[in-house]
């Protein structure tokens, strides 16, 4: 009796550690989704914040401080999905 608890405690950890594996797994494909979409919005930021996103200005005049905050939040975004992939390698070891 004691030796089917212990298997059935055995196995109850390995699907408990499959299930965690899987969330961390979702929880990085969400960062890199997100991720693929700031960079999206980023490029389309850069076209609006150079005076192209219509017609073809005759000059571009580029708003540099739309321009860095941009780049600063594609930045953070980057890293946040960095760091969430790196979580789901550390969890995924465990």
């Amino acid at each position: 009796m004691r030796g089917a608890v212990t298997d059935l405690d055995v196995h109850q950890s390995a699907a408990a550690r499959r299930v965690s594996v899987q969330a961390a797994d979702a929880r990085a494909a969400g960062a890199l989704t997100r991720c693929a979409e700031g960079v999206a919005a980023w490029r389309d930021g850069w076209k609006d914040a150079l005076g192209r996103a219509g017609k073809r200005p005759k000059r571009v005049q580029p708003d540099p401080t739309v321009l860095v905050a941009m780049r600063d939040d594609l930045l953070a975004l980057i890293d946040r999905a960095v760091v969430e992939r790196r979580m789901s390698a550390v969890r995924a070891s465990l």
